[in-house]
């Protein structure tokens, strides 16, 4: 038991972990709700809705507890695959912010539908973090990961609405246009990306 503790104390430490820790809470969050959406009655499914927002608030304050490591400039981990900078940290609260939006106009909505399922939420939460993974990858795996994350979670969620035959034509085009995209420009996109932020500080140095 203390040497799984030491270990992961040191990965977090000295292994990056800790650059890991706003897309860790939200994936703890999400998966917490999945567990815990099969226990609730119908009139208690608001409770999904809370534990998102505070998958997005501890994702917020550990976001904002990485502002010295970004601004050293010494933030990269994971092999050189994973960098926090200024960057990372402005896109990363947009994304929190914009996901709290979508949780908070999402209650009411989903109770009219008659489909308030915990998934829902979970999906979000994923797709936050496969935007922030996009916003903070500094190799070409990682960033395809997380837009094929944030993709899929997009594809589920545009046919949530089982029951409504729009809801699964607009998850069909999603399937057609979002996955034909992310395949075919992943790597263009990747590669201005990863030029637009490595060429300025070569330059001024």
């Amino acid at each position: 038991m203390n040497s799984a503790l030491n270990a992961f104390r040191s990965f977090m430490q000295q292994g990056g972990g800790g650059l890991l820790l706003p897309e860790m809470m939200l994936v703890l969050f999400a998966m917490g709700i999945l567990l815990t959406d099969y226990l609730l009655e119908a009139r208690d499914k608001y409770f999904n809705a809370l534990m998102a927002m505070l998958g997005v608030i501890f994702s917020a304050i550990t976001l904002w507890q990485l502002r010295p490591a970004a601004a050293s400039g010494q933030a990269i981990g994971f092999s050189n695959s994973l960098l926090v900078d200024p960057f990372f940290l402005f896109f990363g609260f947009v994304f929190l912010i914009a996901t709290a939006l979508v949780i908070l106009l999402s209650v009411r909505y989903l109770q009219i539908e008659d489909e308030n399922h915990g998934e829902y939420y979970a999906l979000i939460l994923f797709a936050a973090v496969g935007m922030m993974f996009m916003a903070s990858g500094f190799d070409l795996v990682v960033q395809f990961l997380g837009l094929e994350t944030m993709a899929i979670s997009f594809y589920v969620l545009a046919g949530f609405l089982r029951r409504d035959r729009r809801s699964n034509e607009r998850a069909r085009a999603s399937w057609h246009t979002d996955f034909r995209f992310s395949t075919a420009w992943a790597p263009r996109r990747t590669s201005a990306h990863l030029a637009a932020r490595c060429l300025p500080a070569r330059i001024w140095k």
